[in-house]
């Protein structure tokens, strides 16, 4: 699961973009990976995303492209 954040309005397509061109990598021949991409909508609001059901139907591993603090994070998963 790629989650893909931002802050400022240039930054949620470019970070898109990142988070994309890395999931055609893990799906590539060698890692060959499912990857769902969830990209933040707005730069004004932390956006919650609910990742409990993928979770626990197996999901092993997360991957969070913005920006984030000790105590913040501009995507919010519970």
């Amino acid at each position: 699961l790629h989650l893909s954040g931002g802050i400022q309005e240039n930054e949620l397509p470019k970070f898109k973009q990142y988070m994309d061109g890395f999931a055609a990598v893990a799906e590539g021949l060698y890692a060959g990976a499912q990857v769902s991409t969830v990209a933040k909508h707005s730069p004004e609001q932390v956006q919650f995303i609910n990742v409990t059901n993928e979770v626990n139907a197996g999901l092993n591993l997360i991957t969070f492209f913005g920006h984030s603090s000790s105590n913040a994070t501009d995507i919010d998963i519970g």
